[in-house]
């Protein structure tokens, strides 16, 4: 469902008659961009090879430099490549554990990194550090597979980066959270049956279940759905 239809269901599971002067835009987004990252929660740590707002990131691999930054929306680095020399051959580039890994970089006469064909990087905090550094500049030089955080939906049209049988975990959600504020606990509770089951019911795992059932399940073979954007952080 596209923003607008979340916002209309929302409203709908608390009540029928519910408006936007009673329940305003403004605040029903911040619930359910707070609802789209809670879901993402969900799903991260089960979703095995398929990943979940799967994003491939370029920047350019500048002449002499070794440090480069990575935006903090970024949630976990699973690969990355550089580019040495305009116009040749993306090198896979070997991820060394910072923690692992004790023996001095800089200055270091038995620890060489001056190898363009097996080259190595540590990421620290915002940044990963690429060795050797390339003797030129290239654009777009530095390739990066990443999981990056999602875009907070803000206009009609957007639509969350779920499967259509998740994204109603959201509207809800932020119906629930609604109810909450308003002090409609009957209503809240039923709510919360519908997220995370009725812990009365055998085997009702709720919409919560639903998710964890089809992001744990998702081939690999199936990757190409991924919508893939490329971005340039420069």
């Amino acid at each position: 469902m596209i923003l607008s239809k979340l916002r209309t269901d929302a409203r709908y599971l608390i009540s029928p008659q519910l408006t936007s002067t009673e329940y305003p835009d403004v605040a029903l987004d911040r619930n359910l961009n707070t609802w789209y990252r809670e879901v993402m929660s969900w799903i991260i740590p089960i979703q095995g090879e398929w990943e979940l707002g799967g994003d491939i990131l370029y920047r350019d691999f500048a002449n002499g430099i070794t440090d480069y930054e990575i935006p903090q929306q970024l949630l976990r680095l699973f690969k990355a490549e550089v580019m040495y020399e305009t116009g040749g051959e993306f090198v896979a580039v070997q991820m060394i554990s910072i923690q692992a890994n004790q023996a001095s970089v800089e200055g270091n006469s038995t620890r060489t990194f001056d190898d363009v064909t097996k080259p190595t990087s540590e990421v620290f905090g915002n940044f990963i550090q690429i060795r050797p550094a390339p003797s030129e500049t290239v654009v777009n030089g530095v390739k990066i597979w990443a999981q990056v955080d999602f875009e907070d939906l803000v206009d009609d049209n957007d639509l969350p980066e779920f499967v259509e049988p998740v994204q109603r975990a959201l509207s809800i959600g932020a119906a629930a959270d609604y109810c909450l504020g308003e002090e409609m606990y009957t209503k809240y509770r039923e709510l919360r049956k519908r997220l995370y089951g009725d812990p009365n019911v055998v085997d009702d795992r709720g919409i919560k279940g639903i998710v964890e059932d089809i992001y744990s399940i998702r081939s690999g073979a199936r990757r190409d759905q991924i919508r893939a954007r490329r971005r340039s952080y420069k």
